[in-house]
């Protein structure tokens, strides 16, 4: 499971639909991501701290970390919100995210990642399934993207183990948001990340 945390820094699909060509392209933004992670990992040469600068200039334009904090506490918290609020809360989920996944991604480097063939999902969205084979285990991980007009494939979910990383955040926040006010999450999730814990 850790293995499987680390990897995913950087995955059951209902009425399963035909695979445009396009799609493919999903599976190959996956692909090159992850390629592109595991050569900066194995770059041992390069300091610590760069590495992890590397890592986020690489998965920034591919995972959509707005899209999935907001995602996280739905439509209805969101609106709650002030415009500040907002930013204040993508920055805080991106911190969150590094300190449970990329700040340890770099103990491991010599995993092997098989990516399989994209599978296309409702409104038009494509689910790409991946497996991290590492001493003898194989541990899936199913990036969820969608298509944003004009832009790249992007990544708005991801489930490791059959585990939803944006539905395993939403059932942590939404109690508190709905006992209290907005700073009392952000409070808490500061707290969070001085403690050195993503919440995972």
């Amino acid at each position: 499971m850790k293995l499987a945390i680390l990897v995913g820094a950087m995955a059951s699909v209902v009425g399963f639909l035909p695979v445009r060509a396009d799609d493919l392209d999903a599976k190959v933004t996956v692909d090159e991501t992850i390629q592109s992670v595991l050569g900066i990992l194995g770059d041992k040469e390069t300091a610590s701290d760069e590495r992890r600068e590397r890592i986020m200039s690489v998965i920034k334009p591919v995972f959509d970390f707005e899209l999935m904090a907001k995602l996280t506490v739905g439509k209805r918290q969101w609106t709650r919100f002030s415009e500040s609020q907002r930013e204040e809360f993508v920055d805080l989920f991106i911190q969150k995210l590094r300190r449970a996944y990329l700040d340890k991604l770099e103990l491991f480097s010599d995993e092997t990642v098989v990516v399989g063939d994209s599978v296309a999902a409702r409104s038009g969205k494509v689910h790409v399934p991946t497996h991290v084979i590492s001493k003898g285990d194989r541990i899936s991980i199913l990036y969820k993207l969608y298509h944003p007009k004009g832009a790249s494939w992007r990544v708005y979910d991801m489930e490791i183990l059959d585990v939803s990383v944006v539905s395993s955040y939403r059932s942590e926040y939404i109690p508190i948001l709905r006992a209290g006010e907005p700073e009392t999450l952000f409070a808490k999730m500061r707290e969070s990340i001085s403690a050195g814990s993503g919440g995972e």
